[in-house]
């Protein structure tokens, strides 16, 4: 027998408390982690719980529990069994019967909360990706954070064009729908002050909407520096900006500077610490007399980003990136996102899907069908893919079916070479396979498929079109682009997967495909375009 003096058995307590809270904390954790073999995951569910109790018992087992989350964009359940077999039957047999759902899969394991360590090594990690940024960037694009990978796989399209923009890198902001984007116009570390512009300018000149993006700034990486500190110590920062306008007074007495700085929150309070020195100093007086929002040669760009943030709050380091260029010609063009415009321009556009397929068109890397003489628009309503073909190639086509049960914009259902089929695509297919047979036996009848047609399950989109191809109406030659759209799923690693599903079927019949993830879809629509063989 071991006896502890009276002392220590407060101490000894309090020990065995905590070494029992932590045990049932484990224990917790082990039994939401651990497999559970009753349980499915029922995917893009179209009916009520009762409904789905009915049905799925009726088909295999005894239900003892149905969670379906009241908060999910896409609904989804998850369903327990009180058989193990039942569970995996219904996984087995799921695509026999998709009435009231989409798919049923096994449910995922949850994984455990991640260790301080760990959590540590991330925000190590995530803090040097924004020194890497703050050393290698020579200008920074403003966009939205579901745009960031589009940016990025758009710009590598476009390395062989006028201007080489070469991405260092992205990151996350305090802000919860904006990140910054870093990039370099050539290899190695080089700063022109007139990058930004040159960005600029190349980006407006574009025949495509490139969504998402809203501003740049200039970055000159011998410029930035990092703080330490409380959030509000900026007085490094202001320091360096008077420096910065004594220096370019000095060059030419006659500049007038904008401030353009990001986040907005922090003008606020640059502009508040530079009014107490003005107060303080004539000569920054006379430096600040040079700040001009409207009339102005010269543009001072700040940029703030925030290490992740501490435990509490604590520890946070802040990175500082400036860089100050001449205004280019159109300077009052300094806002790039559509976000701000109307999504049509003009009535003569119907619809912003006409941006969409204009984009494809754009960013398709193998030669377009040279001379199409017709077309198919399958979804057409309200037009906006018919007008563009129409627009884009009106020497070469000489008729185009747009099916939709719905009614087309009087802009193109008036135009002699349109024809409007009210029906559904699958119900025109008689229609066509009457035209091939007028046209003659050998070459295919259609030379061009568009559609973006609105289904409930993606996979119809490609049936419809390899039966179009079995029937002989579209053929080797036929040039075809499908916007393919997810229903199930949240992340893009879902959609991605989903859409190479759809492209492997294609993959025998078909020539040059290209995947696109365009500004103008959707976070779970991809457009896949290619010719048949």
């Amino acid at each position: 027998t071991i006896q502890f003096p009276r002392k220590t058995m407060p101490q000894l307590t309090f020990l065995l408390l905590i070494s029992a809270l932590l045990i049932r904390v484990s224990s917790s954790l082990t039994a939401h982690t651990k497999e559970c073999p009753n349980k499915v995951f029922v995917g893009g569910l179209s009916c009520n719980r009762e409904t789905l109790k009915v049905h799925l018992e009726k088909t295999y087992g005894r239900i003892l529990e149905i969670f379906i989350p009241f908060h999910a964009e896409t609904s989804y359940a998850f369903v327990t069994f009180e058989n193990p077999q039942h569970a995996q039957q219904a996984i087995k047999y799921s695509s026999r019967n998709k009435k009231f759902y989409e798919e049923i899969k096994e449910a995922k394991v949850m994984k455990p909360r991640l260790k301080s360590a760990e959590r540590q090594s991330r925000r190590q990690l995530d803090w040097t990706m924004k020194q890497n940024i703050a050393r290698q960037s020579t200008v920074l694009i403003q966009i939205h954070k579901s745009h960031v990978e589009r940016m990025i796989d758009f710009l590598k399209e476009q390395q062989a064009s006028e201007l080489q923009i070469e991405v260092v890198g992205s990151c996350d902001t305090d802000s919860r729908s904006i990140s910054l984007l870093g990039v370099k116009m050539s290899t190695g570390i080089h700063y022109n002050a007139d990058d930004a512009n040159k960005i600029q300018a190349w980006f407006q000149k574009l025949p495509i909407r490139l969504r998402g993006l809203n501003k740049l700034y200039s970055a000159n990486p011998f410029k930035s520096f990092t703080a330490t500190g409380t959030k509000n110590n900026h007085t490094e920062l202001v320091m360096r900006c008077l420096d910065e306008i004594k220096n370019l007074i000095d060059k030419n007495p006659e500049v007038r500077i904008r401030l353009n700085v990001f986040p907005p929150s922090l003008a606020t309070l640059l502009f508040q610490q530079l009014q107490i020195l003005k107060a303080e100093n004539d000569k920054v007086k006379v430096l600040l007399n040079t700040l001009s929002p409207t009339e102005f040669t010269h543009t001072l760009d700040i940029v703030q980003i925030m290490s992740a943030e501490g435990r509490k709050g604590k520890g946070r380091n802040t990175l500082y990136l400036m860089g100050i260029r001449p205004v280019s010609n159109d300077k009052d063009q300094l806002v790039l996102s559509d976000t701000r415009i109307k999504l049509v321009d003009s009535e003569e556009e119907i619809c912003r899907a006409y941006h969409k397929l204009q984009e494809a068109f754009f960013r398709y890397l193998h030669p377009l069908p040279p001379s199409p003489k017709v077309a198919l628009d399958c979804g057409a309503a309200p037009g906006g893919w018919t007008k563009f073909l129409l627009d884009e190639m009106p020497d070469s086509i000489n008729i185009v079916h747009s099916i939709d049960p719905a009614k087309l914009s009087p802009l193109v259902s008036n135009n002699p070479r349109v024809q409007h089929l009210a029906m559904k695509v699958e119900d025109a297919m008689i229609f066509f396979s009457d035209k091939r047979n007028i046209a003659g036996e050998g070459d295919a009848y259609i030379d061009l498929w568009v559609s973006d047609m609105c289904l409930h399950h993606m996979s119809t989109q490609v049936d419809l079109f390899l039966a179009y191809k079995e029937s002989g109406i579209v053929g080797p030659g036929t040039f075809f682009i499908l916007t393919l759209k997810c229903k199930v799923g949240h992340s893009k690693e879902s959609f991605d997967a989903q859409v190479a599903e759809q492209r492997a079927r294609l993959e025998s019949s078909a020539s040059y495909l290209q995947t696109l993830h365009l500004f103008s879809n959707r976070s779970g629509e991809r457009t896949l375009m290619g010719y048949l063989k």
